[in-house]
């Protein structure tokens, strides 16, 4: 990981560089099945409702993560994890899961949260204590 750096991006830096951010984000929205759009992202990021991590190596940009607090009805808090896009990710899943839960804890969450839509995703996490909890489907209804 020594030659990896992950930053949270202040929501006033995100227009600076969503040209750098745009092409990498954009590959865990296609896999979305439209629930998300680049727009509505982009905008959440910029507003603060969303976090953006972002991994460089040699001043590059290589990967993203987007995180945010939700709060569940009965008080449960867990930072969750709904993008994550990029490459080279065996050099830094393990230090960017200790940076969320370092995260987590400062907002008083008690879980780490995410979507796996592929199973390889399962298979890379599963060692650092990420178990599944349900799988989503959808099949659309022909008109």
């Amino acid at each position: 990981m020594s030659e990896c750096k992950i930053s949270i991006v202040p929501a006033n830096m995100v227009e600076c560089i969503w040209s750098m951010v745009e092409p990498i984000i954009k590959r865990p929205i296609d896999l979305s099945h439209n629930e998300v759009t680049l727009d509505i992202v982009k905008e959440s990021l910029v507003t603060g409702g969303v976090m953006l991590a972002v991994i460089t190596k040699e001043a590059k940009i290589i990967a993203i993560n987007t995180l945010e607090v939700r709060t569940f009805p009965t008080g449960k808090k867990v930072l969750y994890i709904p993008l994550t896009g990029g490459d080279d990710l065996d050099s830094w899943m393990d230090e960017f899961i200790k940076t969320a839960t370092q995260i987590a804890l400062g907002y008083n969450c008690t879980h780490l949260r995410g979507l796996a839509v592929r199973d390889g995703w399962l298979r890379k996490l599963k060692h650092l204590g990420f178990e599944p909890i349900s799988t989503t489907i959808e099949m659309e209804i022909e008109k």
